[in-house]
């Protein structure tokens, strides 16, 4: 079956990264430019749909069923449990403690552009505590097959990279025969939020949250969230964050059929990290063209 290298695009203007940050990002809000996995814009990509792939419908502890492919979606309430309440809170406490932290992430998702094939990304994520604005180092690489029938297939790959410097965002994108850079204010809405309020805030507006026995990841204990969007969709989304740290360290989807259909998972951590002078100062490309979005119109 053929494997042909090609420009990444599909037409309307979004990337795959921006794709994955809609999944990593857990509300319903679109953005233009962005992060995290994040940069540019991704148009009204919904910020934690899967394509369904149902067939039968599934239920969760205590909640309605979901529903199958063509059958009307149940309403869920968004009420916040107290067990969940309680974990939300020590869990947010612990975030506040983390000065600064270093991670490594891989991505895996069953899809690309929307369509049939797969995406899987290798990145990390530096964190240093500042206020008002924290310093971010973000990059991603994602590799993409796309299936377009039985006899094409094509490959092809992407780079991405965030800089918070304190002050600005900085975004850069890197495709075959394509770099584009882009200067913004600072909006925490473009970036992974890996704890704290912003991310319990999505969760609880757009999930009905139960708590699920701990685990382990990375042979550290965590706290398990399990959530189903309370608009009915057919996921099932579970949320890991490490109990030391308040850090989320692993999030899936799950279809209706017990298939993973994305998942998204810290592999190495590193707490209060000491990062090298200049880590967080933020260098144009050769290549890369610089969209400065923080100067006045003409």
């Amino acid at each position: 079956m053929p494997q042909t290298e090609i420009p990444f695009s599909d037409g309307r203007g979004f990337t795959q990264s921006e794709q994955v940050r809609g999944f990593m990002r857990i509300s319903k809000r679109t953005a233009t430019l962005g992060l995290l996995m994040a940069g540019l814009s991704f148009a009204s990509w919904s910020c934690r749909k899967t394509q369904p792939a149902s067939s039968g419908p599934q239920k969760g502890p205590g909640e309605a069923p979901v529903a199958a492919q063509g059958e009307a979606k149940p309403a869920r309430k968004s009420v916040l449990l107290e067990e969940v309440r309680a974990a939300m809170d020590v869990l947010t406490g612990q975030w506040e403690g983390v000065q600064s932290c270093s991670l490594k992430i891989e991505t895996n998702m069953k899809q690309a552009i929307e369509g049939p094939g797969t995406t899987q990304g290798t990145g990390s994520f530096d964190y240093s505590r500042k206020d008002p604005i924290p310093l971010v180092k973000f990059g991603m690489v994602n590799k993409l097959h796309i299936y377009y029938d039985q006899t094409k297939r094509y490959q092809t790959m992407e780079t991405l990279d965030i800089l918070v410097d304190g002050e600005f965002m900085y975004s850069t994108l890197h495709q075959p025969k394509h770099w584009v850079a882009t200067k913004t204010a600072y909006d925490p809405l473009q970036i992974l939020p890996f704890g704290g309020p912003l991310l319990w805030k999505d969760l609880t507006e757009h999930y009905a949250l139960s708590l699920q026995p701990d685990e382990l990841h990375l042979d550290r204990p965590v706290v398990v969230i399990q959530g189903l969007p309370i608009d009915g969709d057919n996921f099932i989304s579970r949320h890991y964050f490490d109990k030391e740290s308040g850090i989320r360290v692993k999030l899936t989807h799950v279809d209706s059929e017990g298939r993973t259909k994305l998942s998204i998972e810290v592999t190495e951590m590193t707490l209060n990290t000491t990062f090298p002078e200049g880590h967080f100062t933020f260098v144009l490309p050769e290549k890369a063209t610089l969209v400065d979005k923080t100067l006045p119109e003409p």
